[in-house]
């Protein structure tokens, strides 16, 4: 393997380096692990407080995070956004979700995929943002990263407008406590 050679998420470390002939010969250490980390904010900017994710990242953008973090918005499909997954370590995702019975600003936190309800039947044209990731994930295993984090941020109807209500972002405010103290490895 010649010097310097990245393999994916791991850049190798020589110890030495020798001629013999000609090829130079490379002995190689164990690989360092750089821990690649997406943050994903995700919504719809013209239903207002759908797009919590979106402001969200774009909030944590501002922030002194850590160089192998990148933080990323989009208002995609749920496809181009699990496309966009591959090939990290870790994945964040920041999405809305409609829920009349609770509180909007209320924050849910889902470890990882496999906590979730199985999958139901779907076509390309109905699915879920959880259930495209599951699909991902089982698709391309080896590529998907190995922990996912979704916070969704609780809204109880979608209206037409720009405008953030304030119980939501006091929700914002909220997740990006947590994902700075979770990309930062400090406690909340």
């Amino acid at each position: 393997m010649p010097i310097g050679t990245s393999i994916s998420r791991f850049r190798w470390k020589c110890n030495t380096a020798t001629w013999e002939g000609n090829e130079l010969a490379v002995t190689a250490t164990k690989p360092i692990q750089r821990q690649k980390t997406i943050v994903y904010g995700w919504g719809n900017p013209i239903f207002g407080d759908d797009a919590a994710g979106i402001q969200t990242a774009r909030q944590l953008k501002e922030c002194n995070l850590p160089s192998t973090v990148e933080v990323v918005w989009s208002s995609s499909s749920p496809f181009s956004v699990a496309e966009r997954f591959l090939g990290y370590d870790r994945a964040i995702l920041i999405d809305a979700f409609v829920d009349a019975e609770r509180e909007s600003g209320e924050i849910i936190r889902f470890n990882g995929l496999a906590d979730q309800k199985p999958l139901r039947m779907l076509t390309p044209h109905t699915a879920s943002i959880l259930e495209v990731l599951k699909i991902y994930k089982e698709l391309y295993s080896l590529r998907f990263p190995s922990r996912v984090v979704v916070y969704g941020l609780c809204i109880n109807k979608l209206e037409m407008t720009r405008e953030i209500t304030y119980e939501l972002q006091t929700g914002i405010n909220k997740v990006l406590n947590l994902i700075q103290c979770e990309l930062t490895g400090e406690s909340a």
